[in-house]
């Protein structure tokens, strides 16, 4: 955990250099994509998530819905018995 730590503290340390070599020697207010630093502020987060979930409720039809309810139901049916089947041939096999 600490080296993790002391690695990221490393990379932040090397990108706000490379940050601060760009507006001494080039200046301007676009630096290149790999200086670049963009943190989402919690407001942000929320409003990107409460879109998207806003953007999917009213883009997908009721009868999307329960076909993909349906699907999920039997895939996981399905898993659970082809899980459960393996695990009996196994047992089949190792006992002879």
């Amino acid at each position: 955990m600490a080296s993790t730590l002391r690695l990221l503290k490393k990379y932040n340390k090397r990108r706000n250099n490379q940050l601060s070599y760009w507006l001494a020697t080039k200046g301007g207010s676009n630096p290149p994509f790999f200086i670049r630093i963009y943190t989402m502020a919690l407001d942000e987060k929320i409003s990107f998530v409460s879109g998207y979930i806003l953007t999917a409720a009213t883009a997908v039809s009721m009868m999307g819905l329960l076909q993909a309810a349906m699907v999920g139901l039997f895939g996981g049916f399905f898993g659970l018995i082809g899980k459960e089947l393996f695990y009996w041939v196994k047992r089949k096999i190792k006992n002879g």
